[in-house]
């Protein structure tokens, strides 16, 4: 224990303020009660956004969740033992009395955190408002600049991954200049321009994270969803599943049966072939990826549109046993000169459309009749009205398939 004859002057009388470390000028400071213009919630919002080492930024929540709302301080508490003091706060913030003596003087070197009377048991915290508050914009301001800084990173090394993956040169930096010959710059290194999930893909059967990153950006850019390939992985093993299960073809067939299977469906001739829910993303992509009738009916587009039909209506004069109207649905090219499916094909094809179609089909497709080939070639199919071959119409792929080659829908009569 320190002596009668070690203690300073100043600390002999009773009205003397000192702690461990020496006597400051603060500590002799009688506190002077202000109110703060600031709401709680403000102050909860700075201390969470101040970019601050740990244990500061515990020992500042701890303190402010601690203070008076009115005032930020946190007064000692009545009585000869009992306050605010240092073991209080060590021991609500997990660390040691050493540890929580450093961080309280730091936070006082920052000026957001005064310390009046700093005895053992008896100590009094008064939070800075102005200070908390600059800290907050400005942790604020750092974690947005770093943000956009991560994005542009990201954005200049998905920009890399593509050149390398399309081996094209990649552009230069915004901020570098162009080289003073015209020789390319080196190629850019697998491992630090594909993604880490690409990284991560097994080293097997002849798999490398330059083909997995390819395989997954062609059905991300089918899908439409431009610039996530890169960040989201998470499809990668159905993706590269669905290649395997479809006998590994190139790159180049693979992007290409992608591309074919877009375009039907933005032209509308998959509508037939469509799950109820489906929606443009990697797994709807995947889903057709794996339909065998989808990937034909998008490799042999038709050679004029679907919609393209043609429409007979006879009002009157018509002689008996003929239709009152009819409406062609005509084939693709890769059908032309086949024979015709038989019925039990069609009824196979028309079963698996109505179970895809499920209640919708079963009251579209229930009343319609096969009623033969007529001389031209042509699968007559016998519907009850114009409105229901108009609706019928919509799934023109589906139906020409299932009949192997044009469909005639006819009513009436």
């Amino acid at each position: 224990m320190m002596g009668t004859e070690d203690v300073p002057a100043a600390a002999s009388t009773p009205e003397a303020w000192w702690y461990w470390g020496g006597p400051r000028e603060e500590h002799s400071t009688e506190p002077v009660v202000k109110t703060v213009p600031y709401s709680a919630l403000q102050g909860y919002s700075w201390c969470a956004r101040a970019v601050l080492p740990h244990v500061e930024a515990q020992l500042l929540v701890a303190l402010f969740s601690r203070v008076d709302s009115k005032t930020w301080r946190w007064p000692p508490k009545p009585g000869a033992r009992g306050g605010s003091s240092l073991f209080e706060l060590a021991e609500a913030t997990g660390y040691s009395v050493r540890h929580a003596r450093r961080g309280l003087r730091a936070l006082e070197a920052r000026g957001v955190l005064i310390t009046y009377d700093c005895r053992p048991h008896r100590n009094e915290y008064q939070i800075v408002p102005e200070v908390l508050r600059q800290l907050g914009e400005k942790g604020r301001a750092d974690v947005k600049e770093a943000v956009q800084a991560n994005r542009e990173a990201r954005a200049d090394q998905e920009a890399r991954a593509d050149a390398h993956l399309d081996r094209v040169t990649p552009p230069a930096s915004s901020g570098g200049t162009a080289p003073a010959n015209d020789s390319p710059p080196p190629a850019i290194a697998t491992e630090v321009a594909l993604p880490r999930w690409a990284r991560r893909v097994k080293r097997r059967n002849g798999m490398t994270p330059e083909l997995a990153a390819r395989l997954v950006r062609a059905v991300w850019r089918a899908a439409g969803e431009q610039g996530l390939w890169s960040n989201e992985g998470c499809n990668r093993r159905a993706v590269l599943r669905a290649w395997r299960d479809m006998g590994e073809p190139s790159v180049e067939a693979w992007e290409a049966m992608l591309a074919s299977l877009s375009t039907a469906v933005r032209e509308g001739r998959l509508r037939g072939q469509l799950q109820r829910g489906w929606r443009w993303s990697t797994r709807g992509m995947l889903e057709l990826v794996r339909d065998s009738t989808a990937r034909h009916i998008a490799a042999n587009p038709p050679t004029e549109p679907v919609s393209t039909v043609e429409v007979v209506e006879r009002s009157g004069g018509v002689p008996e046993g003929r239709p009152a109207g009819e409406r062609l649905l005509p084939g693709p090219a890769s059908l032309a000169g086949r024979p015709p499916h038989g019925p039990e094909p069609w009824r196979a094809a028309l079963d698996l459309l109505r179970e895809r179609l499920e209640g919708v089909g079963d009251i579209w497709l229930s009343p319609i009749v096969r009623e033969g080939v007529d001389e031209h070639g042509l699968t007559v199919v016998r519907v009850p009205d114009a409105a229901w071959a108009s609706q019928l119409a919509t799934w023109a792929d589906a139906l020409v398939l299932a009949a192997g080659g044009p469909v005639r829908l006819v009513w009436g009569g």
